[in-house]
C-alpha cells in the first residue's frame, strides 16, 4: 500500500484531517480534493518573488549547425558563462548517472546488456567499467563485440559524469561539483556536498533528481536541464506527471533570493505539451490535459489500479503461472456472489499478463497483470482475498501492489 493511502485510512479511523501539500500535487489526489471543494492555494511565492523565466532550447537546431556537438547547448553554455562572471551559482540537472548510457555494436546492432537483468549497461568513466544500476553487476568495457567480434563499438547517451567532464573542459577555472548516488559513498556525503555548495564554495552543481527538491540557495539564479523531455516517454501512465513535477520543482530552485532566476530546458521535442506546461509552470493546464488522458484510458483517478507481479527464475514456468493466474482471476470475478447483480466483469478490467517493462532483474523473470477496478470496495476485497488464497509454487513469488504508482 502507498503511505498516502494508509495516512488517509488512519485519518478516517481517528477523525483527523489529512493535509497534503505540494507545488505539483499528485493528479489523482488533486482531482479528489477539487471534487470535494477542499483545495487551499498559496497564490504568491515566498517573499512575493517572481517565478524564474523558463526558456526551451531545440536541440535539433543545435545539431543542424554542423559543429562539434556536445551535450550542453550553446544557449546553456552562454547562460553559465554569464553566471560565472556575476559570481552567481548554477544547477544542472541530468537524470541519468554514469558517463555513457548505451553501448552498442555498429556492425550487428547488439547492445551490451546486463547478464542478470534486461537492461543496458552504463559506462562509468571514473571507475573505467560498465555496470548495471539494478543489480550492481560490474565488468570491463569490451573492446570487441561478443557476437560478431567487430571492434566498432559505439557509446552513446548522456549521464552526469559526461556532463561534468564537458563542463570542466568549457570552464576550467570554475569549481564544478557533482551530486548523484555514485559520489555518495557515506551516509553524510549528501549533506556535506549541499552544505559546501550552499556556502558558495562551488560554482556549478551537476546532479540527478536529488538536486531538484528542497534546495533553498539564494545565490542560485540559473537552472539548466539536459534531456528535459526524456521522462515523458517511459511506458508508465504517470510518466508525464513525473516529468512535469521534476521540471517544475527544479525550476523552483532558481531565483529564491533577491536576484531573478532563469531556467534553460534542452529538448528534442520542444513542442511537447507537457514541456510547454512546465515552461509556464502552469499546474492547472497540465492537470486538465493529463486528466483527459487518464479518463480516456481509465487510469486513476478513474479507476483503482492493482498490479500483480509474478517473479521466478524459470521464464517458462513464470510465464505459464502468470497466464494461469490471470485466467483463474477472471473466473473468480465471474463466479463471485455479487457478479450477477453488479456485473463485476464489466467494472474490473484485467490487462495481461505481459512481461514487465524490465522483464528480468537479478536473474528473476517478471510478468505482471493490471486490474482497473471500478467496483469499489467489493472489487478491492475480491482481489486481496484472491491473493491470500493463492497456492504459489516453489520458486515463484506473487506481489500485489495496491494503488500502483509505477508500471516499470
Amino acid at each position: 500500500y502507498h503511505a498516502r493511502t494508509l495516512a488517509e485510512y488512519r485519518a478516517c479511523q481517528s477523525g483527523a484531517r489529512l493535509l497534503l501539500g505540494s507545488a505539483t500535487p499528485d493528479v489523482a489526489d488533486f482531482y479528489q480534493a477539487r471534487k470535494a471543494g477542499r483545495v487551499l492555494r498559496l497564490l504568491e511565492r515566498f517573499g512575493n518573488r517572481q517565478l524564474a523565466e523558463v526558456r526551451i532550447v531545440d536541440m535539433r537546431d543545435e545539431r543542424a549547425r554542423k559543429r562539434q556537438m556536445g551535450v550542453v547547448s550553446e544557449s546553456l553554455l552562454h547562460e553559465l558563462t554569464v553566471n560565472l562572471e556575476r559570481k552567481e551559482q548554477s544547477l544542472v540537472l541530468i537524470n541519468r548517472r554514469g558517463y555513457y548510457t548505451l553501448i552498442q555494436c555498429q556492425e550487428c546492432n547488439t547492445s551490451f546488456r546486463c547478464p542478470a537483468c534486461d537492461v543496458s549497461l552504463t559506462y562509468h568513466r571514473t571507475n573505467q567499467c560498465v555496470c548495471c544500476h539494478h543489480c550492481g553487476y560490474t565488468g570491463q568495457l569490451p573492446a570487441f563485440c561478443p557476437h560478431c567480434a567487430s571492434p566498432r563499438i559505439l557509446q552513446t547517451g548522456t549521464g552526469t559524469q559526461r556532463v561534468e567532464e564537458e563542463m570542466k573542459k568549457q570552464f576550467p577555472d570554475a569549481t564544478i561539483m557533482r551530486l548523484d548516488s555514485d559520489v555518495l559513498q557515506r551516509k553524510d556525503m549528501y549533506r556535506e556536498v549541499i552544505e559546501t555548495f550552499t556556502r558558495g564554495e562551488g560554482d556549478i552543481l551537476i546532479g540527478t533528481q536529488m538536486v531538484a527538491k528542497g534546495l533553498d540557495i539564494a545565490n542560485v539564479t540559473l537552472v539548466g536541464v539536459v534531456n528535459a523531455d526524456s521522462s515523458f516517454y517511459l511506458p508508465d501512465y504517470r510518466s508525464s506527471e513525473r516529468g512535469f513535477q521534476l521540471l517544475t520543482q527544479v525550476a523552483g530552485r532558481a531565483g529564491r533570493g533577491e536576484k531573478p532566476g532563469r531556467v534553460v530546458l534542452q529538448s528534442m521535442e520542444p513542442g511537447h505539451p507537457v514541456l510547454r506546461f512546465s515552461q509556464d509552470q502552469d499546474y492547472d493546464a497540465f492537470f486538465d490535459y493529463e486528466l483527459a488522458v487518464r479518463q480516456n484510458h481509465l487510469f486513476p483517478p478513474f479507476s483503482q489500479l492493482f498490479r500483480f507481479i509474478v517473479i521466478g527464475e524459470d521464464d517458462i514456468k513464470t510465464r505459464q503461472y502468470a497466464q494461469a493466474f490471470c485466467e483463474h482471476l477472471r473466473q473468480q470475478i465471474q463466479t463471485h456472489p455479487e457478479s450477477d447483480a453488479r456485473e463485476l466483469d464489466k467494472y474490473m478490467l484485467i490487462l495481461g499478463p505481459s512481461p514487465c517493462v524490465i522483464s528480468r532483474i537479478q536473474r528473476q523473470f517478471r510478468y505482471h497483470c493490471l486490474i482497473k477496478n471500478n467496483a469499489g470496495s467489493i472489487g478491492h476485497e475480491l482481489l486481496t482475498t484472491f491473493r491470500r488464497s493463492l497456492k504459489i509454487p516453489e520458486g515463484l513469488r506473487v506481489i500485489l501492489d495496491v494503488d500502483s504508482q509505477s508500471l516499470l
